[in-house]
């Protein structure tokens, strides 16, 4: 299989409509056929998550990119022998979110959640920016950035994962390695965070 190439798709601020678990079944049989362009369609279908995503557990772009970039090779390389996936999504971030936290641990760097200050200047734009880019005022998103910024990085990750990759509770569980209550929970008290944040500040 030909080297992967790094794409620009990831500073178009563009988001990959999510795939359905039963066309993700499908496809994912036809990956481990050897079918490039069912590959090609879980590249790029995932990538932009994907690295959204590992900016979001550790402040190294350039560690997150290799990682990703890792993911998708060994996938290709180890096809044959990999299990049926039901839910292509949830599985990547999955190995993922393990890729990363095993090359952090690696090259010595602490694991920490960012939060969206940090990545103010990445070439994608952060989670963040996809949950208030159709509010219409200036005064909204920054109430909503200082809002997030009140969050546990726990949480943040809860949000992210919740709302900008519109995942389940129970798929979340899997990823983190929570449980669903934990998650719940986490996830419920980062919104009643952000709305009595938003509420103060007067912005509804």
């Amino acid at each position: 299989m030909e080297d992967i190439v790094w794409n620009n798709s990831m500073s178009n601020g563009q988001e990959t409509e999510a795939q359905q678990p039963d066309s993700d079944a499908t496809l994912w049989l036809e990956f481990q056929s050897g079918n490039k362009a069912a590959y090609a369609r879980i590249y790029e279908g995932n990538i932009d998550m994907l690295y959204r995503y590992g900016c979001k557990l550790v402040a190294d772009e350039a560690l997150v990119k290799d990682a990703v970039q890792d993911l998708f090779m060994e996938l290709w390389d180890k096809r044959a022998n990999l299990g049926r996936v039901r839910s292509i999504a949830p599985y990547l971030y999955t190995a993922l979110r393990r890729k990363v936290l095993d090359q952090a641990k690696r090259q010595g760097k602490l694991m920490s959640l960012t939060d969206s200050r940090e990545l103010k200047n990445s070439s994608t734009s952060s989670p963040e920016h996809h949950i208030i880019e159709d509010e219409a005022s200036d005064n909204r998103k920054e109430g909503l950035h200082y809002a997030l910024s009140k969050l546990t990085k726990r949480q943040q990750e809860m949000i992210h994962l919740k709302f900008n990759s519109q995942l389940t509770y129970a798929e979340i569980a899997t990823i983190t390695g929570m449980s669903v209550k934990k998650v719940y929970y986490h996830t419920a008290c980062a919104l009643d965070i952000l709305l009595g944040v938003l509420r103060k500040k007067g912005i509804r």
